[in-house]
């Protein structure tokens, strides 16, 4: 009956050590996906909203690109040319003030929302004019 049992136990010690190994390479690919795919660590609350604040604000320069990117965009529709829309749109500063909007939306800061919102018609309305 021993030599029986001896297989019995030689293959329970063999799933046992292929299950220790296997939970062994879950936590190594766990803590290695865990350091690759983390942004909480590099997120900084603070400085990502004041950055967003400051490109809510559409003056000077985001003015001229936003005018010649209109025109580059409204060139390459003539020409029936996507490569040179979606360049117009990567130029395009639009993004400061939808992101403001999206911002104060999300933090139900209704009072700055409205400065966000002023901004954005102002640039559809730029964008119109052009």
């Amino acid at each position: 009956m021993e030599t029986s049992n001896s297989p019995n136990r030689e293959q329970s010690q063999y799933s046992s050590s292929l299950v220790s190994l296997w939970r062994q390479f879950v936590k190594i690919i766990s803590k290695f996906t865990g350091e690759r795919f983390s942004i909480i660590d590099l997120a900084d609350p603070k400085s990502t909203i004041e950055g967003i604040k400051k490109d809510v604000e559409f003056r000077g320069f985001s003015l001229w690109i936003l005018i010649f990117s209109i025109i580059i965009a409204s060139i390459g529709l003539n020409v029936n040319s996507p490569a040179v829309v979606i360049g117009a749109m990567l130029i395009s500063p639009l993004m400061g003030p939808i992101m403001g909007v999206g911002l104060k939306l999300g933090m139900s800061d209704f009072k700055p929302l409205n400065k966000s919102v002023n901004y954005l018609i102002v640039t559809i309305g730029i964008g119109l004019l052009t």
